[in-house]
C-alpha cells in the first residue's frame, strides 16, 4: 500500500478541527479570504488503535518545553503563563492537549514528545495542541497540532504501526511516514520545505496531491499545490531551524517522571477526598431526609389536631344554634298560647239583648228619616 493513501480518514479527522472565528488570531484580509486548512500528517497507515485507556502514569500526554528564548506564552483557557528558562521541565512548561503556545517577535522554543518527536517553534507563531495520546510502552502515539501562524520545524522518526502525527495550517494537507521538514504560514499561504524523507501535499479539499521529496518544497495557495526545488535561502533556513534542537536531558526526564508521579499521587488523594465527600454528602442528605420526614410528620399531626379542634368548635357552634332555635320556638309557642288564652278570657263588647234592640230600632225607622 502506498504510505500516503489514507486521505479519506484523515480528512474526516481534520474537518473537525477547522479554524473557527472565535479562536483564529487576527489576520490580514488576504488571510481571511483564503483561510481553509493545512495538515501535515506523519503516519504508518494501518488503522487507528485506541490508546486512551492504556496510557500509564509514565506517559506524558503532551510535549515538554526543553529550551526557550524571548517571549514564550502558554495559554490554557483564560490563563496565560509566561515561560522562562527557570521554568523548564516543570508543570508550567508543558504543552498539553487543548493548550496554545505563542511566541513573540523574538521568541523561540524547542519541545519534545516522549516518542522522540522534536519541534522548534519560530518567532511570531501561534500553535495549538489539539490532541495528544501517547503509549510509550507500545511505541504508539497520535498527535494533532494546529498552526495558526508562524513557523514550525518538525523532526519525526519513523512512526510505528497505527501511529500518526498531524499538523493543521491554512491551505493544504501533507502526509509523511517520518521526515525532517519546516512548515510555514505567512499571509494566508502555507509552504512545506522538506529536508529529508518525503511529504505528500494535498490541497484543503483533498482533491490534488503532490509528493514532495527531500530537497524540494511545496507552496499551497488558493487550492493549488506548486512543487519546486529548494533554493539556497530555503536550505539555509532549514539548516538554521533544524540544528541543535534541544532534546530532553536525563535530568529533565527524571523531573518529568517526578511530576507525573506527583500528579498520580495527587490524583489518588483527590479521588479519595472526592469519595469521602460523596459519603459525607450522602450521610448529610440522608440526615436531611430524616429531618424533613419528621418535620412533615409533625406538621401533619399539627394539622390533624387543628382539624379536630375546628371540628369540635363547629359541633359546639351547631349545637348552640340548634339549642337557641329550640328555645326560640318554645318561646314563640308559649307566647302564642298565652295570647289565645287572653282572647278567650275577654268578654264580648255587646250583649245579645243590646244587639236585638238595635235591630228593632232600625226596622221602625221610616224611609226618608
Amino acid at each position: 500500500m502506498h504510505p500516503f493513501l489514507f486521505q479519506t480518514d484523515l480528512k474526516k479527522q481534520i474537518d473537525g478541527r477547522r479554524f473557527s472565528e472565535s479562536d483564529r488570531p487576527m489576520k490580514s484580509n488576504v488571510l481571511r479570504r483564503r483561510a481553509a486548512a493545512l495538515a501535515v500528517t506523519f503516519a504508518l497507515v494501518t488503522g487507528v488503535i485506541a490508546c486512551k485507556d492504556k496510557a500509564t502514569p509514565a506517559d506524558l500526554q503532551g510535549a515538554i518545553l526543553t529550551a526557550v528564548s524571548g517571549q514564550v506564552t502558554l495559554i490554557k483557557g483564560d490563563t496565560k503563563t509566561t515561560v522562562t528558562a527557570d521554568k523548564l521541565y516543570s508543570k508550567e512548561a508543558m504543552l498539553l492537549s487543548g493548550m496554545i503556545l505563542e511566541t513573540g517577535k523574538d521568541g523561540k522554543v524547542d519541545m519534545q514528545f516522549q516518542t522522540g518527536t522534536q519541534l522548534r517553534v519560530g518567532p511570531s507563531s501561534r500553535i495549538k495542541l489539539e490532541n495528544a495520546q501517547v503509549l510509550t510502552g507500545e511505541n504508539f502515539s497520535q498527535t494533532l497540532i494546529r498552526i495558526d501562524s508562524g513557523s514550525l520545524y518538525t523532526k519525526v522518526n519513523r512512526l510505528e504501526k497505527g501511529s500518526s502525527f498531524s499538523l493543521i495550517t491554512p491551505t493544504a494537507t501533507a502526509s509523511v511516514r517520518g521526515t525532517d521538514f519546516l512548515t510555514k504560514v505567512e499571509e494566508g499561504e502555507s509552504s512545506v520545505l522538506v529536508q529529508d524523507g518525503a511529504v505528500a501535499v494535498t490541497d484543503d479539499e483533498f482533491k490534488k496531491e503532490e509528493v514532495v521529496e527531500g530537497g524540494n518544497k511545496a507552496e499551497v495557495d488558493n487550492a493549488s499545490v506548486d512543487v519546486k526545488p529548494l533554493d539556497e535561502e530555503d536550505k539555509k533556513e532549514l539548516q538554521e531551524y533544524g540544528s541543535n534542537i534541544q532534546g530532553i536531558t536525563e535530568q529533565g526526564r527524571q523531573q518529568i517522571n517526578s511530576i507525573l508521579q506527583t500528579f498520580e499521587e495527587n490524583k489518588a488523594e483527590i479521588m479519595k477526598a472526592i469519595e469521602g465527600q460523596k459519603e459525607a454528602n450522602k450521610e448529610l442528605i440522608e440526615g436531611q431526609k430524616e429531618n424533613n420526614r419528621k418535620l412533615i410528620e409533625g406538621q401533619l399531626e399539627s394539622n390533624r389536631q387543628l382539624m379536630e379542634q375546628q371540628k369540635e368548635r363547629d359541633r359546639e357552634a351547631k349545637e348552640a344554634i340548634e339549642s337557641q332555635g329550640k328555645e326560640d320556638v318554645k318561646k314563640n309557642v308559649e307566647e302564642g298560647r298565652q295570647g289565645i288564652e287572653e282572647q278567650k278570657s275577654q268578654k264580648p263588647t255587646n250583649t245579645q239583648s243590646e244587639t236585638q234592640s238595635e235591630l228593632d230600632r232600625i226596622k221602625q225607622q221610616k224611609p226618608g228619616n
